[in-house]
C-alpha cells in the first residue's frame, strides 16, 4: 500500500534468530578465462533482424569474463554435430521463473553430453506479434520466439558439417566435465547458463540503452550503483512472504552505504536503482534516501516511473474484485506492442540489478534471483561487490523446496545474506529525513486531541458513526472524523454512538464491547482504542484497556490518558 501522505509503516523487527551480521564488501574475485565475444555470441544466419551500427557500451562486452562455465557452455552449444535436446519456453509463472526452469532444463541436457535448442515461446511474453515481424513467420513457428530478445542459444543445427578438430576437442572436454560436478558446481553451471540464456541481442541493447537515458543512468561515471527490487501488486498478499515496506528497503540501502567501502574516504554520490512493478516506490525510496547522507556518500534515485507494467498494476488493469492478477497474469492478457515492452520493462530491471555493486530484494521474487545469479556468474563489479541482502531471508528453506525438484539451486548458492544489524538508524540521518516521517507539525494536533478527549469535565457531543447509510467502512470513518472536527473546534469532547453499518453491527463485535455498550453507545470499540477514558466510557475504556494490556509497549492506553491513536 501507499506510505505517501502520512508517516510510513514502521519496520517490522528482525527476529533475534535471524540476523546475522555478514560482510558487506568482498575482495576482488580473480578474473577467470576470458572467451572471446565472437566465440560466445554466435549469429544467427535463421533470425531475420535490422543491422545496427552502433557501438554497443561497455558494459555489454565482457558478458563472457568472470566464470570459468560459460566457455563450456559455449563450446557444447557450439558443437554442430552434436544432438540437441529440445527445451521448452513456455512452463513457469512469470518471466524470470519461466528462465530458471529453462536453465535447469538446459543443465540436464548438459551433464547428459548434449547440446540444448529452446523451442516455443514464453507466452504472452514472446507469443505476441511484434516477436513474428522481427524473427520472420517461419523461424516464429517452426522454432518459437526466444530470439526474439536474445542472441540464438545455437547457430547451428546438428549434423550440419563436422566443424573444427579444436572445437570437437573443446566440446568433448567441456561434457567431460558436466559429468562430474559438486553440488557447488552445479550451482555455478546454473547460474553461468542463467547469464548464457540473458545475452542480449543488438535490438534489445538499443531497448536498453534508451532506457538508461530515460531513467537517468550514465554508466561512464563509473560510480557505486545500488539496487532495490520492491514487489508490489499480487505479493502484498502473498502467502509467502510478508509485506515490506519502502523504509525496510531504504534502511538496507543506507546500513550497506554506511559501512562501504565504495562510500568512504571521499564525496561519493551512489546511484541507486529502484526496479518495482509500482511507480510509488520510487517516490518513497526518493523522500527516504535524497535528503540523507550515509558517510560521505550522497544517495540519488532513479528507476522506471509509470512504465507499462507499473501502470498495469497501478490502475488494476485486468484485475477483478475477487482476484488480483499477477504480473504474469496481466502481460498474458497484454497484446502486441504493449506485451513487448512490459517484457523489456522486465528484463531492464534484471539487467541493473545484476550488475549492482549491492542490491536488497527477496527470495520469493525470481527477479530478484535471477539478478543474483547473473552477478555470480559475470561479476560486473570485480572491484568491490557485496553480496544482496534478501529482507525474507528466513525463508530460505521454503523458498529452496520450491524450486529443488525441478532442478533450481538453493538461493544460498546465490550469496544472499540476511540484512545486517541495522546499527545505523535512518530516522536519524537528518532533520529533513525525521521531518519526512511524520514528527513534525501533525504531532502538536494529535496532542490536542488527546487532551480535550481527557478532560472529563468538558461538555461533550455526541457523533453518529453509522451514516451515511450503506457507505463503505472507510467512507464512514472519513465523516465521522469530519463531524467530530466540527466538535472539537466548538471546544467539545467527543463521543462516538453507533455502529459502522454492518462492518461492527455483529455478534463478533457485541461479545468484544459487551451487550450493553453495544446496545445503548455503540460499537466503535470492536475495532478502535475507545476515543476517551471519561465517565460516560469508562466501561469501554476499561474494557479496552484489558484486552490492550497484552499488546505491545506503547499500544495500550493508561489512566487518565486515552493512548495512541485514540480519537485521532
Amino acid at each position: 500500500p501507499p506510505e505517501e501522505g502520512g508517516p510510513p509503516a514502521a519496520a517490522a523487527a528482525v527476529p533475534a534468530a535471524a540476523v546475522v551480521t555478514a560482510p558487506l564488501v568482498t575482495t576482488t574475485l580473480a578474473p577467470a578465462a576470458t572467451l572471446a565475444p565472437t566465440t560466445l555470441v554466435p549469429t544467427s544466419t535463421t533470425t531475420a533482424r535490422p543491422a545496427t551500427t552502433a557501438t554497443l557500451p561497455s558494459i555489454f562486452e565482457h558478458w563472457a569474463s568472470g566464470s570459468e562455465w560459460l566457455p563450456r557452455i559455449a563450446a557444447v552449444q557450439g558443437d554442430c554435430v552434436l544432438e540437441a535436446e529440445d527445451v521448452p519456453l513456455n512452463p513457469g509463472g512469470g518471466f524470470a521463473s519461466k528462465l530458471q526452469l529453462v536453465a535447469a532444463k538446459a543443465m540436464k541436457a548438459l551433464k547428459k553430453g548434449q547440446a540444448f535448442r529452446l523451442v516455443g515461446h514464453f507466452a504472452g511474453y514472446t507469443a505476441i506479434k511484434p516477436c513474428e515481424q522481427v524473427l520472420g513467420a517461419t523461424v516464429y513457428k517452426k522454432k518459437g520466439s526466444y530470439a526474439c530478445f536474445f542472441k540464438p542459444e545455437r547457430d547451428c543445427e546438428e549434423g550440419q558439417g563436422k566443424g573444427e578438430a579444436s572445437d570437437q576437442e573443446a566440446s568433448k572436454a567441456a561434457r567431460t566435465r558436466f559429468q562430474s560436478l559438486s553440488k557447488a558446481e552445479e550451482a555455478a553451471l546454473y547460474h553461468a547458463l542463467e547469464a548464457y540464456l540473458f545475452r542480449l541481442n543488438d535490438d534489445t541493447i538499443e531497448q536498453f540503452r534508451a532506457r538508461q537515458t530515460r531513467v537517468g543512468f550514465d554508466e561512464n561515471r563509473n560510480l557505486p550503483l545500488a539496487g532495490i527490487h520492491a514487489r508490489r501488486g499480487d505479493k502484498v498478499v502473498d502467502a509467502y512472504n510478508r509485506y515490506y515496506t519502502s523504509k525496510e528497503y531504504a534502511q538496507a540501502i543506507f546500513t550497506w552505504a554506511k559501512q562501504a567501502s565504495q562510500c568512504s574516504g571521499h564525496d561519493a554520490l551512489c546511484t541507486v536503482y529502484v526496479a518495482s512493478d509500482s511507480a510509488v516506490v520510487l517516490g518513497e525510496i526518493k523522500g527516504y534516501l535524497e535528503p540523507v547522507s550515509a558517510g560521505t556518500c550522497r544517495f540519488r534515485v532513479i528507476g522506471n516511473d509509470r512504465s507499462v507494467t507499473q501502470t498495469a498494476m497501478d490502475t488494476h488493469q485486468f484485475d477483478h474484485v475477487d482476484e488480483i492478477q499477477g504480473m504474469a497474469g496481466k502481460v498474458q492478457l497484454m497484446k502486441g506492442e504493449e506485451a513487448k515492452e512490459a517484457t523489456i520493462d522486465i528484463l531492464f530491471d534484471i539487467f541493473m540489478l545484476s550488475r549492482a555493486n549491492f542490491f536488497v530484494g527477496t527470495l520469493t521474487s525470481q527477479i530478484g534471483r535471477i539478478a543474483a545469479g547473473l552477478k555470480n556468474a559475470v561479476n560486473y563489479a570485480p572491484a568491490a561487490g557485496s553480496p544482496p541482502v534478501a529482507l525474507d531471508y528466513t525463508n530460505w528453506r521454503s523458498v529452496e523446496g520450491m524450486g529443488g525438484g525441478d532442478g533450481i539451486p538453493t538461493p544460498l548458492a546465490e550469496k544472499w545474506v540476511p540484512q545486517p544489524k541495522n546499527d545505523f538508524s535512518l530516522d536519524d540521518a537528518s532533520p529533513a529525513a525525521a521531518a519526512a516521517l511524520g514528527t513534525g507539525a501533525d504531532a502538536d494536533a494529535v496532542a490536542a486531541i488527546r487532551a480535550v478527549q481527557a478532560d472529563c469535565g468538558r461538555a461533550v457531543e455526541d457523533v453518529d458513526i453509522s451514516t451515511p447509510a450503506g457507505a463503505e467502512f472507510a467512507e464512514l470513518i472519513r465523516q465521522a472524523a469530519w463531524r467530530a472536527t466540527g466538535a472539537l473546534r466548538k471546544g467539545k469532547r467527543v463521543s462516538f454512538r453507533g455502529h459502522f453499518g454492518g462492518y461492527s453491527k455483529s455478534n463478533v463485535c457485541k461479545d468484544t464491547v459487551g451487550k450493553d455498550v453495544f446496545d445503548s453507545q455503540g460499537s466503535f470499540a470492536c475495532y478502535f482504542l475507545p476515543e476517551s477514558p471519561c465517565q460516560a466510557d469508562a466501561q469501554r475504556f476499561a474494557a479496552a484497556s484489558a484486552s490492550a494490556s497484552a499488546a505491545p509497549p506503547g499500544a495500550a492506553a493508561g489512566p487518565g490518558h486515552p493512548g495512541p491513536g485514540a480519537g485521532a
